[in-house]
């Protein structure tokens, strides 16, 4: 098993810059200093947050953990202690956030490069992550000294020759800790295909006491309905609950007066419209059924005073209990299917940010000095801009300050797209059409001004920004 070591809090990072690919992204910032800016990581968005999951538990006790997402963290007992080397015994908070998409990517505020000797490389990410610890009263724990919490986390990129990184914060530098190979978990998926089997339309089974009562909206009693009282055995058929308290309206006239004349010795009803509430019944007067001693109509169950307004309250508390069951049950089904996904796994013995990653490989470069305007107009103080290069097959995200444009580089041959994020993080962009229509011979080596177009909607999530990217 492959394990890490201990390392200090990252305080600033420089980076220097190279520029190439598939989707450009600006981002304007409001505090460049000079040429040889410090970047720390924070999130270049301040309205634009990544998911994270908070675990809390006892740690004298083994723990498996799933996120959101479908990662799994693996702890065992008795994994954690104080700064002073002692065993902790009250809760543990474990906070963990992991960076899949280019959105998060870029959210995150994690730098992407490798220094390679005296080259710098740009990284590809398979997935990368966060994992914080401490008391719940905000004391800080590390990972004993022996201890390792394995990590399984979900990737979206097929390989097997990513490396696994961990980032000193001190140095902002990444070191190479290992290789680990992607596998798939057709358990899960298994499962996932076995309970789907038993999961029946909008009743998810077993998920609540009541789960497979009829969410059927109640009908007033209106003068002059034909109505009688059914003496429904609930033991029987708890399904019909919601129906306690109901009179049975007859939906055909005159079948009141013809069900009245005689005297049943029972009925049987099964529901044919579930939306409108709407029974089969039949009357029977013997066990030797012969034509007049049954009799078939349809009906329906009206509330009338007290009644109705207790059977309006019961289903709008079962409409929130089935609604409950059924985000439940596809929030359980996603997180099966997460898991059966590709998986990457490794154990740490510390804290902090880890990434799966390969070197970004460029082929088809063209160089040229580029700059950049809004709808026709220069960008304002574009000392302060940022540039992102996405490159969205190779889920890569490189990071350029306005000095390195004059070098600016990209794949010719990729699908490219340009996007530049306001200080007020209004979005502008440069077509995949647009992009298609240059002349890429002929700007070599020459300046060239992208005019980007605003864009009316903001995004507000890590979603809507992969959506814009």
């Amino acid at each position: 098993m492959n394990t890490l070591t201990h390392y200090k809090p990252m305080k600033k990072i420089t980076l220097c810059a190279s520029l190439v690919g598939f989707a450009l992204v600006l981002f304007l910032r409001c505090s460049q200093k000079n040429m040889q800016t410090d970047y720390t990581i924070h999130s270049p968005f301040s309205k634009i947050k990544n998911e994270s999951d908070q675990f809390i538990f006892d740690p004298q006790h083994a723990q498996t953990l799933n996120t959101k997402k479908g990662s799994t963290i693996i702890v065992p007992s008795n994994a954690f202690v104080y700064e002073d080397g002692s065993p902790v015994q009250e809760k543990v908070q474990l906070d963990f956030e992991e960076y899949h998409t280019l959105g998060e990517i870029m959210t995150s505020g994690i730098p992407m490069k490798y220094k390679n000797g005296t080259q710098e490389e740009d990284f590809q990410s398979a997935g990368m992550f966060k994992i914080e610890g401490k008391t719940t009263d905000g004391k800080q724990v590390f990972i004993a000294g022996e201890a390792e919490l394995t990590v399984e986390l979900v990737s979206y990129q097929e390989g097997d020759d990513y490396d696994f990184y961990s980032l000193n914060e001190s140095e902002a530098q990444w070191t190479k800790l290992g290789k680990s190979k992607a596998y798939r978990d057709t358990t899960k998926l298994n499962e996932l295909f076995t309970s789907s089997e038993h999961t029946s339309g909008t009743v998810m089974h077993d998920a609540f006491e009541g789960a497979n009562e009829l969410a059927i909206k109640p009908q007033q009693y209106k003068k002059g309905d034909e109505v009688i009282d059914l003496a429904i055995d609930l033991e029987e058929n708890p399904e019909l609950k919601v129906f306690s308290g109901a009179m049975w309206k007859f939906l055909k006239k005159k079948d009141g007066e013809k069900v009245l004349q005689k005297v049943w010795d029972g009925y049987e009803m099964k529901c044919i419209d579930e939306k409108n509430a709407i029974f089969k019944v039949t009357f029977y007067a013997s066990t030797e059924v012969v034509e007049d001693q049954q009799y078939t109509t349809t009906m329906k169950p009206v509330f009338e005073g007290g009644s109705y307004k207790k059977a309006m309250k019961s289903y709008q508390s079962l409409l929130k209990k089935k609604e409950i069951a059924k985000a439940k049950e596809l929030e359980r089904q996603q997180l099966v299917y997460n898991q059966s996904k590709l998986m990457r796994s490794f154990a740490i013995q510390r804290f902090g940010i880890f990434n799966y990653d390969r070197f970004y490989k460029r082929q088809n470069i063209t160089k040229l000095m580029a700059n950049f305007t809004v709808d026709g107009k220069p960008i304002e103080n574009s000392n302060d801009v940022i540039v992102f290069l996405i490159v969205k097959d190779q889920n890569t995200v490189i990071k350029y300050p306005k000095y390195a444009w004059g070098s600016f580089n990209y794949d010719a041959q990729a699908q490219n797209k340009l996007m530049v994020v306001m200080p007020n993080e209004q979005f502008a962009t440069f077509s995949v059409e647009e992009f298609s229509k240059i002349n890429h011979s002929e700007v070599e080596g020459q300046e060239y001004t992208f005019d980007l177009s605003t864009v009316k909607e903001t995004p507000l999530t890590t979603a809507s920004l992969d959506q814009l990217i």
